[in-house]
């Protein structure tokens, strides 16, 4: 049977290669970074060591993952349910079979306040954790197959894709937002993705959590707005932050104020300072990039998502992948 070629390691590209062997095909798969072991830093549940790890990330502006599963290594490793589940969204949803985040003083402290409230809702963060560790769409869906081969330390390039394609090898580009749009040499839409900011507060003493543990640890939605509880920031434990996004596409509303002043109340409800902090929110869901865009070449990631999602991305995208190779690849 024809091969398959996915380019990029990340949660899309990890989807579409389990998909295309479930099919019956031999697949290869080229990653720009590493597929060396995580270090301990990435394999630890807590989201904040992630940038011990400079070496699996991009060296741009945008926070993105760059070894064997992609942003699934040094993401939040949050796995989120959107409004309506189907059956690619079930598929990677077990795949991944996260686990409930269990919440410290601090974040139980936060849902108490919230839960009084009547415009709340509180809902446990589920996490892609494997017994105490990080668990990456590699470590779920690129396990040894006598039909996979995983090329690392490899980057492609537009002509590398074309030299394919015109072979006949079957390609499917999974190299992000941002990168997938170079491969088939076109230019991007703008980015959609969750505008965010950080409200970060000094933990009291009393509520300060310990040990190698995760630091979101709990969601409030109030309508469009999402709340993540950090417990910690450093390693200290003495700072948290919420972090608040507007999780419908609305850059110019007020939704994002809105979400920033609630936060603001919640923490003030129990005697905390909450200040909004001038620096980038750890939120990086960009998506869309290509969406409606006749690539020739396809594109199975958050590039080609129908819109952006109301939830964190990173289930919504491995169905995405999932859905899109099997139309491509069944017959």
């Amino acid at each position: 049977m024809t091969d398959v070629v996915v380019v990029g390691c990340g949660v899309a590209g990890c989807a579409a290669a389990a998909t295309a062997i479930e099919l019956g095909f031999d697949v290869t798969v080229y990653e720009a970074g590493s597929a060396g072991p995580l270090p301990s830093a990435l394999r630890s549940p807590d989201l904040n060591r992630a940038a011990e790890a400079p070496d699996w990330w991009w060296p741009d502006p945008y926070p993105a993952g760059r070894g064997l599963g992609g942003g699934s290594a040094v993401n939040g490793m949050i796995v989120q349910q959107p409004p309506l589940m189907d059956e690619m969204l079930w598929w990677a949803w077990n795949g991944f079979d996260p686990v409930a985040s269990e919440p410290g003083p601090m974040a139980r402290r936060v849902i108490e306040v919230a839960g009084a409230r009547r415009d709340t809702a509180v809902e446990p963060v589920w996490l892609s954790v494997r017994d105490g560790f990080r668990q990456t769409a590699a470590d779920v869906w690129l396990n040894a197959h006598p039909n996979l081969s995983v090329q690392s330390g490899v980057t492609v390039s537009a002509s590398d894709v074309q030299a394919w394609s015109s072979a006949g090898r079957r390609v499917l580009l999974a190299a992000g937002a941002h990168r997938s749009p170079e491969l088939v040499g076109l230019e991007p839409r703008p980015a959609r993705d969750h505008r965010s900011a950080v409200v970060g507060f000094t933990v009291p003493a009393d509520l300060r959590s310990s040990g190698d543990r995760p630091a979101g640890t709990a969601l409030i939605r109030l309508g469009d707005v999402q709340i993540l509880v950090l417990e910690h920031t450093d390693s200290t434990r003495e700072w948290g932050a919420l972090i608040v996004s507007a999780m419908v596409d609305q850059s110019h509303s007020t939704l994002l104020a809105d979400g920033i002043r609630a936060a603001i109340e919640l923490l003030d409800d129990f005697g905390v300072a909450g200040t909004v902090r001038d620096e980038p929110a750890p939120v990086a869901h960009a998506c869309c990039t290509l969406t409606g865009i006749d690539t020739g070449v396809p594109v199975v990631d958050a590039a080609t998502l129908p819109e952006l999602p109301s939830v964190n991305p990173m289930l919504t995208v491995a169905a995405h992948a999932r859905r899109e190779t099997w139309r491509l690849l069944h017959s």
